[in-house]
């Protein structure tokens, strides 16, 4: 089960997308912070590149994941795939959690166990750069 105080805060998500965005269900997943320990932004921007050759067959775009003021965020990929494959990623990626977006709702699902979280509308959480 994931820390009460980290689940939290995943669940208090801003999200920067770029000028064109994806329609429809995708996920929202990165390689940055393994189990939330903060890596350089080297070493994060490394483990990325990794991800993004795993998600070399999916339609996706880069995406800022962060708080309300940006002072934490994290590089990652809004990704035409199923939830199921993105549990997979996120886990090998050693992420303890990822984000999904179905039928316009952004939903927090947990790679230790299978809690999730609706966060509310996708549109909610989207803020400028």
């Amino acid at each position: 089960m994931i820390n009460e105080n980290l689940w939290y805060a995943y669940s208090q998500v801003k999200l920067v997308f770029p000028t064109t965005s994806i329609k429809g269900d995708f996920v929202i997943i990165t390689a940055w912070n393994p189990r939330s320990l903060r890596l350089s932004e080297d070493e994060n921007r490394r483990n990325n590149r990794h991800l993004q050759q795993a998600l070399i067959d999916y339609d996706l775009i880069e995406i800022i994941v962060g708080n309300d003021d940006f002072s934490w965020y994290e590089e990652s990929f809004a990704v035409v795939m199923p939830v199921t494959k993105a549990v997979v990623l996120a886990n090998q990626c050693a992420q303890n959690a990822f984000y999904y977006v179905q039928d316009g709702q952004l939903i927090l699902q947990s790679c230790l166990d299978h809690q999730r979280f609706n966060l509310g509308s996708l549109s909610s959480k989207i803020t400028s750069p």
